[in-house]
């Protein structure tokens, strides 16, 4: 079985792995105080 990539797939995955990115570094600075706080 041969996988077809698309440029659309390709575009849509970058889309997706800038979301999950901009998720951690906002989460980061939340989790680094938290542990500040314990």
């Amino acid at each position: 079985m041969q996988l077809m990539l698309e440029e659309r797939d390709m575009q849509e995955a970058l889309i997706n792995a800038k979301s999950i990115r901009d998720f951690i570094i906002n989460l980061a600075p939340r989790m680094a105080q938290e542990e500040q706080i314990q």
